[in-house]
This record gives structure tokens, C-alpha cells and sequence, in this order.
């Protein structure tokens, strides 16, 4: 399926994510990574439920489970689709990358992390957990939601 090479391509985005230093390029590859984790689900609904017949129920299926069963799919509305409305249509990113994380140890040691090193989201479902690890959720996510389809 077409929606194979999106995901690899996303995936390709976060790993340059996981290893980028510079603010700026950080947050173009933000943008790339969620918006190619997004477009798996487009080009799965509208590209190849049409190439490939035999899916094309089991994919129109598949899509309306998705949009209703918000809880069972948190990672695509509290995530994907949330991230993608922000960065898309409103250039907002909910993760803070400012470099300005501080940190307490037990020990009450305060310490800045070094830029990036560490970006939490902000606000919403996935508050104080890394962007990074996040997508990397969504992706694995993904690739559950292709095996199903293709193998039921």
C-alpha cells in the first residue's frame, strides 16, 4: 500500500528529529514528521482504498471506527490529528523548545537541560511527555493499524 511509504517517510522524519540540535530545523521536521504521520491515514483512505479493491471496504470500515471509538484510538485524536490542526492551519506547536526545561532531582538539585535534549508537550492529553516519544507512539500506532487492515 501507498500508505507504507508515507509512514517510512515519517519515520525517516522522526529519526532526524530524535538526533537535531538546531531550533529551527527541529521544528521544520516537526512539521514534516506530523505532517507525513497524518497523511498515512489520507493517502490509506483515499488512495489506496481505490487501488486496492479488496481493502477498500475493510478500509472505509476502518476509518469510520476510527473517527467514532475516540477513546480506543487516543493516539490519532489527542495526537496526530491534534498536532497536525495545530502546526497546519494554525503554525502553534504544543511542545516547549525553548531549552528552558528545568529539572528537579529527589536530591532538590535544579538543572536546565540542554537545548531540545528534551521538548514536553505542553498542554492537552499528552502534557509533560517528550514530542518525540509521542511520535514515536503514533508511528508504531501506524504500523499496527496497516497490519490489521492488510492481514484480516
Amino acid at each position: 500500500m501507498k500508505a507504507h511509504q508515507v509512514l517510512s517517510d515519517c519515520k525517516h522524519a522522526y529519526d532526524l528529529l530524535e538526533h537535531e540540535t538546531d531550533p529551527q530545523s527541529f521544528r521544520v521536521l516537526f512539521v514534516a514528521a506530523v505532517t507525513l504521520c497524518r497523511a498515512v491515514g489520507h493517502v490509506l483512505y483515499k488512495v489506496d482504498a481505490c487501488e486496492r479493491p479488496e481493502l477498500a471496504e475493510r478500509i472505509a470500515t476502518w476509518w469510520r471506527d476510527v473517527k467514532s471509538d475516540v477513546n480506543g484510538n487516543r493516539i490519532f485524536h489527542g495526537f496526530i490529528e491534534q498536532q497536525r490542526n495545530l502546526v497546519l492551519k494554525e503554525y502553534k506547536f504544543s511542545h516547549d523548545d525553548s531549552g528552558q526545561t528545568l529539572i528537579v532531582q529527589p536530591s532538590a538539585e535544579w538543572f536546565t537541560l540542554d537545548e531540545l535534549v528534551f521538548c514536553p508537550i505542553i498542554d492537552g492529553e499528552y502534557s509533560g511527555e517528550d514530542c518525540r516519544d509521542i511520535l514515536a507512539e503514533a508511528i508504531h500506532w501506524w504500523e499496527s493499524q496497516l497490519r490489521q487492515i492488510e492481514n484480516v
